[in-house]
């Protein structure tokens, strides 16, 4: 009963800075543009890693919505891979790290919400088709 009622007071204190567990992966890949595989790998490298509910599913905050939405821009239009993507946040963080009063550093804001588009494409299953530099075969 302790550890429900923790769960409880942490879920309340996330709430209203964007970091309440609300969206299940499907959503989540939804919103952010990826497909629920992606999500899956990003969390098992320690990239984007969700909340998870006693059953084990993963649910999704706001922050980790706009975090996806950065992973997006850099995978789809950056063309950068899992580890590349994962140096880059690392170094954007440590940057916003250091700029910031340590008298705030408790308040963590997210750092990718400025550089993310107000509106993201749906995400289609539709292959990408791309031009090629050469001879038909």
């Amino acid at each position: 009963m302790t550890d429900s009622l923790s769960a409880d007071n942490a879920i309340r204190a996330m709430q209203g800075t964007g970091d309440e567990p609300v969206y299940v992966i499907s959503v989540a890949a939804r919103l952010a543009g990826l497909p629920c595989w992606v999500l899956r790998v990003l969390d098992q490298e320690g990239i984007v890693v969700p909340v998870r509910t006693d059953s084990n599913r993963r649910l999704y905050s706001d922050n980790d919505i706009v975090l996806l939405a950065r992973v997006h821009h850099l995978m789809v239009e950056r063309k950068v891979n899992i580890n590349g993507i994962k140096v880059i946040l690392e170094m954007e963080q440590a940057q916003h790290s250091e700029t910031t009063p340590t008298n705030e550093a408790h308040a963590m804001p997210n750092v990718y919400a400025e550089k993310m588009p107000t509106a993201l494409p749906p995400y289609t299953n539709e292959p990408v088709l791309t031009k090629t530099n050469g001879s038909h075969s």
